[in-house]
C-alpha cells in the first residue's frame, strides 16, 4: 500500500502497522499516522536546515583587522607583556595603513610581497612581515583559512648590528662625557642607572618607586617584553644612590622622560655604541669580571635560558683586547686587572653621584 505524502515521498506500510519512509539524507523514519510520519519529517528537514545554517556562519571569514583585534591580539596577550602588545599594535598600524583591510581569505602573496618591497627600511620590512606572518599563521592553525599566503612570500634580508660591550676604556670616556654634558641629571641619571642593572629602556623607564626595596636592597623590574622578564635582582649601592636622588612623578616613576629621549642622548655622549650595548656591557662584566653564576645572571637578566645570556650578551674580548689575548698573563692576573678597571669605573660613577646630591632632582 503506497501514501503520498504532502511534503513528498511514498511511504510503506511495515508488517508491524508501521509507515517507513526511507531517505538517503534521513535514513528511515517511522510513524503511526501519515500526519505523525510528516511531523517527524518536517523535523528532519529543519534540523538539517539549521544545521547548515550554523556550519555556514562558522565559516564567515573576518577582516585582517578584526580577527588581529578579537582573536590575535587576545592570544598573544596571555604570553606578553603591554609594551610589546602595544609595539604589534603599533607595526599592524603601519600594515593596515599600507594594505586594504579585507577578508583574510582574499590576501594574494603577491599583494602583500608589492606592499613589503614599498617599505624602504629593511628592519621595518622584516618587523611587518613577521607581524603579517605572525597573524595568517594563526589563522591557518586555526582554520579560519585554508592557506597561508606568507607561505610564498619572500623573507627579508637584513643585516642586523650584533650589540657589543664597552670596553673599559670606553666606559671611561663614556662617563667622563656623560657627567660633563649638559644633559640634564634625570638623563644621566638614567643612563648610568641602566649601566648598573642591566635593564633594558623600557624596563627602566617602567620603573616605579614602588618596585624598590631601600630597606632589603631589592629591586622589581617590571617585565615589559615577556612575562618571564618581569623579575627581581640585587639592588647595586650606587644604583639604589640614584634612586634615592630621583624625584618620581605623579605616577611613581622614577624617570619620566620621551622613550627616544635616552636613545639620542647615547650618541651624543659616545658614538659608535647604542643604549642597548649597555645591558651588553652588564652582562659581559656580571659573567667575566664579578663571576656571578651563569644561570644568575640570566635570571637577573629576565633571559629564558643561560644560552640567551652567554651567547648574545657575554662579550668577553671587548672589555679589555690587550689584557685578553696577553699570553703572559694567567687567568687570575687577567682578572685582577678586569676588577681594578672595573672598580675605576665605579669610583668615577661614585663621585658624580656624590657631587649631585645638592643638584635640583628630576630637571
Amino acid at each position: 500500500m503506497q501514501i503520498k505524502l504532502n511534503i513528498g515521498g511514498s511511504p510503506r506500510i511495515r508488517e508491524n502497522g508501521l509507515l517507513e519512509v526511507r531517505s538517503s539524507k534521513y535514513g528511515s523514519t517511522y510513524g503511526r499516522t501519515v500526519e505523525e510520519l510528516e511531523a517527524k519529517l518536517i523535523k528532519k528537514i529543519k534540523a538539517e536546515k539549521s544545521h547548515c545554517k550554523s556550519k555556514k556562519q562558522k565559516t564567515v571569514i573576518p577582516l585582517l583587522s578584526e580577527f588581529f583585534e578579537n582573536t590575535y591580539i587576545p592570544f598573544k596577550a596571555d604570553s606578553l607583556q603591554l609594551n610589546s602588545i602595544n609595539s604589534i599594535r603599533y607595526d599592524f598600524k603601519w600594515i593596515i595603513a599600507g594594505l586594504t583591510d579585507k577578508k583574510l581569505n582574499v590576501y594574494s602573496s603577491e599583494e602583500i610581497e608589492s606592499f613589503l618591497l614599498s617599505v624602504i627600511k629593511t628592519r621595518k620590512r622584516q618587523l611587518l612581515r613577521g607581524t603579517l606572518n605572525n597573524i595568517f599563521t594563526y589563522a591557518a592553525q586555526l582554520k579560519v583559512i585554508a592557506v597561508n599566503p606568507m607561505d610564498s612570500v619572500s623573507k627579508v634580508a637584513h643585516k642586523s648590528k650584533h650589540g657589543r660591550a664597552l670596553s673599559f676604556c670606553d666606559q671611561e670616556i663614556f662617563f667622563d662625557n656623560l657627567f660633563n654634558s649638559n644633559l640634564s641629571d634625570t638623563l644621566k641619571l638614567f643612563l648610568t642607572f641602566v649601566y648598573l642593572t642591566g635593564t633594558r629602556r623600557s624596563e627602566a623607564l617602567s620603573i616605579k618607586l614602588s618596585d624598590v626595596n631601600l630597606d632589603g636592597n631589592v629591586l622589581h623590574i617590571p617585565g615589559t617584553k615577556t612575562e618571564k622578564s618581569d623579575r627581581y635582582c640585587p639592588l647595586h649601592p650606587l644604583a639604589k644612590k640614584i634612586v634615592q636622588l630621583c624625584k618620581p612623578d605623579k605616577d611613581g616613576k622614577l624617570f619620566s622622560m620621551a622613550k627616544d629621549l635616552p636613545t639620542h642622548a647615547m650618541g651624543k655622549v659616545i658614538e659608535g655604541y647604542r643604549l642597548h650595548d649597555l645591558r651588553h656591557t652588564f652582562g659581559t662584566i656580571a659573567i667575566c669580571v664579578q663571576k656571578l653564576d651563569q644561570k644568575t645572571v640570566a635570571l637577573y637578566m629576565g633571559h629564558s635560558s643561560v644560552n640567551m645570556t652567554l651567547n648574545t650578551y657575554t662579550h668577553p674580548e671587548q672589555l679589555d683586547i690587550a689584557t685578553f689575548f696577553n699570553g703572559n698573563l694567567d687567568e687570575m692576573q687577567k682578572l685582577s686587572v678586569l676588577r681594578d678597571s672595573y672598580k675605576k669605573v665605579l669610583g668615577k660613577i661614585e663621585n658624580y653621584l656624590d657631587r649631585t646630591q645638592s643638584v635640583p632632582k628630576n630637571q
